[in-house]
């Protein structure tokens, strides 16, 4: 019985090795997709995406911090915003809140030109060395945005990581 009983153990061992290395797989193939920001690599996309802008489109984005989840809800027609709404996530109930609306200043982040200026702003004036995106699609735009702690007297300031997920991206008639 004793030897029955190690080889159980030999492959529950086995097992639990295996679900370790599929979560870090997992893991690092998520994220595999960011690169750290630079001024250059947003300008340069920008300019992509100017070229051949797309005016009409529906975007739906999420925003992700620690104490919040909310996720804006924007439709862009000739390149201006007509309709936008936001919603936040009940951890308590475990859903969506009802939206609200936001104005154009509110709403404009979460468009397309609003997540480049996001990006550059962080950059440039958001103490916050780590900031890491995944640029993707024809023209190109960021995807995911992931803007790590922000930094005071040296030392990261815990919860205000924040993490910018494009949900849909739907270009319009």
């Amino acid at each position: 019985m004793g030897k029955f009983t190690r080889g159980y153990r030999k492959i529950g061992w086995i097992i639990a090795l295996l679900v370790v290395l599929v979560t870090v797989a997992v893991v690092y193939a998520r994220d595999a997709r960011l690169d750290q920001a630079t001024i250059k690599m947003i300008n340069d996309a920008q300019a992509v995406w100017y070229l051949e802008p797309v005016l009409n489109y529906h975007i739906v984005v999420d925003v992700n911090r620690p104490d919040e989840k909310r996720r804006n809800d924007i439709t862009v027609q000739n390149g201006v915003i007509t309709s936008a709404t936001v919603k936040y996530w009940d951890s308590g109930r475990l859903r969506w809140e009802e939206p609200y609306d936001l104005n154009e200043d509110q709403a404009f982040p979460f468009t397309i030109p609003g997540l480049y200026d996001m990006l550059r702003g962080a950059l440039n004036n958001s103490n916050r060395p780590d900031i890491q995106v995944d640029m993707r699609g024809d023209p190109p735009f960021p995807h995911r945005i992931v803007l790590g702690p922000v930094w005071q007297d040296g030392v990261p300031v815990w919860g205000t990581e924040t993490e910018v997920i494009v949900r849909e991206f739907e270009i319009l008639p």
